[in-house]
């Protein structure tokens, strides 16, 4: 969500602002360096950018991820993600990736899409 939000607007966009002001956002190290690797190979922004992004990222609440899950995920970078939103005790995980999406729920942690989360939250 967050890679679309920045990049593209408009729905994520939507989620992510919501998340930002009534929601706990936790983040972890691994999901902060994927968004930047993917925003960098994908758009070239100046070191400025990517700086301040980090620097933003970083305020957030961050997760250790490194406890295993104990079970095997379609995508194994996704695992990362579903470990912080399990490690941070999060209710939800939003997202457009089909892959997560196909988890649906995780221990106590339900994996939504962005357009379930907007209709939950209007």
């Amino acid at each position: 969500m967050w890679y679309s939000a920045i990049l593209y607007g408009g729905a994520p966009e939507e989620a992510l602002r919501y998340c930002l002001q009534s929601c706990s956002v936790v983040v972890s190290p691994y999901l902060i360096e994927e968004l930047i690797e993917l925003i960098v190979l994908d758009t070239h922004p100046p070191y400025r950018f990517i700086r301040s992004l980090r620097d933003v990222l970083n305020r957030f609440d961050l997760i250790d991820e490194d406890e295993p899950l104990g079970v095997t995920i379609r995508d194994p970078k996704d695992e990362p993600i579903v470990r912080a939103a399990v490690a941070g005790e999060c209710a939800f995980v939003v997202s457009g990736d089909d892959d997560l999406l196909s988890l649906a729920r995780m221990g106590e942690v339900d994996i939504i899409s962005i357009g379930e989360f907007l209709e939950m939250i209007r």
